[in-house]
């Protein structure tokens, strides 16, 4: 995966968390991708 899709991938799930609310931590988020 190219460092491009994988900020616009990253810059996805942060704007669903927004609207999801503060409930789930990216750091979490950052788990799964890694």
């Amino acid at each position: 995966m190219s460092q491009k899709t994988r900020v616009k991938l990253i810059n996805g799930i942060y704007d669903v968390l927004e609207e999801i609310g503060d409930d789930i931590r990216p750091v979490e988020i950052y788990g799964v991708l890694e």
